[in-house]
């Protein structure tokens, strides 16, 4: 059985849209992940918690909580 043109362009296609949404999806989480860590390091800071302790619990170094 042959497959069409058509067929093979659709497939194409298709893989093509499922690897954007994919790679949409990846970047959605990686924002959310950010956003999270955005906020606990400014609730560490809100509450006084030391920089030693904000940057075990982020992994993020000093100078980068710094900035935030």
């Amino acid at each position: 059985l042959e497959t069409s043109k058509s067929e093979v362009l659709k497939e194409a296609y298709m893989t093509s849209a499922e690897i954007l949404i994919n790679q949409g999806k990846q970047e959605g989480i990686l924002e959310g992940k950010l956003e999270g860590i955005y906020q606990t390091i400014q609730g560490l800071k809100t509450a006084g918690a030391p920089m030693e302790l904000i940057v075990k619990a982020t992994g993020l170094s000093e100078e980068k909580i710094k900035q935030i």
